[in-house]
C-alpha cells in the first residue's frame, strides 16, 4: 500500500515537472527571452530576492525532513532550478 502511494506520488511529480518544462519551452518560443529591456523594472530585483528567501526557508525544511544527505541535496537543487522557472512564467500572466 505504501509502495503504491510513493510510486503514484513520483509519477505525479514527474508529470508536473514535464508540464513545467513544456510550459517554459512554450513561453520561450512564443514570447522570447525574459531578459528584454522593457521587462527590467524594480520588480525584477524584488522577485528573485523574495524567491531565494523562500528557497532558503524551504531548503532548511527539506534538509531536516530528508533522511539521506544526497536525497536532500537533490531536492534542494531541483527546488532552486525548477522553482525559479515556474515563478518567471507566472509573472508574465
Amino acid at each position: 500500500m505504501k509502495q503504491s502511494a510513493v510510486m503514484s506520488t513520483r509519477i505525479a511529480f514527474s508529470v508536473l515537472g514535464f508540464l513545467m518544462l513544456g510550459t517554459l519551452i512554450y513561453t520561450l518560443l512564443t514570447d522570447g527571452s525574459p531578459f528584454r529591456k522593457e521587462l527590467l523594472t524594480p520588480w525584477i530585483v524584488a522577485t528573485p530576492i523574495e524567491f531565494y528567501i523562500n528557497v532558503v526557508a524551504l531548503s532548511f525544511w527539506v534538509a531536516c525532513k530528508e533522511s539521506s544527505l544526497i536525497s536532500g541535496f537533490l531536492w534542494i537543487l531541483l527546488l532552486i532550478c525548477f522553482g525559479r522557472n515556474f515563478q518567471i512564467h507566472m509573472e508574465g500572466k
